[in-house]
């Protein structure tokens, strides 16, 4: 049993490989690493319904539209590629789009 709910857990995280969920967070010039490592588990606890375990950005990224960062998820041993892309942003609030990667990291 423990393994069908890992497998299924994990399948729903590289499921949002084909669809890209938003976070939103209010900021000045940059989204710190915090924010964003918090803000992007976040939105993925929202849309598969279980929190990670992990998600490891590597800095602060500034805020405007067009900005990347790759961060890493872990869940129960395995580790996704992570796309945070700045979408927009109006006065303190930076909205940004978070897509996990189809296939888990080597």
């Amino acid at each position: 049993m423990w393994s069908t709910a890992r497998t299924l857990l994990v399948t729903a995280f590289a499921a949002l490989a084909l669809t890209a969920c938003s976070a939103e967070i209010s900021t000045t010039k940059q989204v710190s690493k915090e924010d964003l490592e918090r803000s992007t588990a976040d939105a993925l606890e929202q849309r598969v319904g279980q929190r990670p375990e992990q998600i490891e950005c590597p800095g602060a990224i500034d805020a405007e539209q067009g900005t990347k960062a790759r961060c890493v998820l872990t869940h129960q041993g395995t580790s996704y590629g992570v796309s945070v892309t700045v979408t927009s942003v109006e006065g303190d609030n930076v909205k940004y789009d978070v897509a996990v990667d189809e296939k888990p990291m080597k």
